[in-house]
């Protein structure tokens, strides 16, 4: 007889970050990890936005502001996932951003600042990388092995 999906793929014990936790892709993300028995940190820029899905998806999840383009805040953030759950067993690297003014973002290339550029890689590539490595050295102090995703987009 064959199991259902997710009875064959759990969890349970380990804890998962997904940043852009409070996004469209991000919160579904952290649903789901959650429902396979991970406790959740989800972690977004909007604070209030992470919380909320937190507290929806329920007592295995909490939330977590985090600027991942900034090291301190990413370290802080790690630091406090840390001491909430005890571990850190998975980092869902999903945070993205189209910068504050989104007709900037889609303009043409020839028409693309610098500026906007330096804006949306600070977070997209520059903020993946702080969030792997500060979690990579969590999960090397825990010498349990661990799992990074990284997402990508555009």
């Amino acid at each position: 007889m064959n199991k259902p999906p997710l009875a064959t793929f759990r969890l349970d014990g380990k804890t998962a970050i997904v940043t852009g936790g409070a996004g469209i892709l991000g919160q579904r993300f952290a649903h789901g990890l959650a429902s396979a028995g991970a406790q959740v940190a989800v972690v977004d820029l909007d604070e209030a936005a992470a919380c909320e899905i937190a507290t929806a998806i329920g007592s295995n999840a909490k939330g977590f502001c985090c600027d991942i383009a900034d090291p301190e805040s990413v370290q802080n953030c790690v630091d406090a996932i840390v001491s909430h759950f005890g571990r850190i067993d998975i980092l869902h690297n999903n945070a993205a951003t189209k910068t504050a003014d989104p007709r900037k973002f889609f303009t043409t290339f020839e028409d693309y600042t610098l500026e906007v550029w330096r804006e949306v890689m600070s977070v997209n590539i520059d903020g993946m990388f702080l969030m792997a490595q500060s979690v990579g050295r969590q999960m090397l102090r825990q010498n349990q092995g661990g799992a990074v995703i990284q997402t990508a987009s555009i």
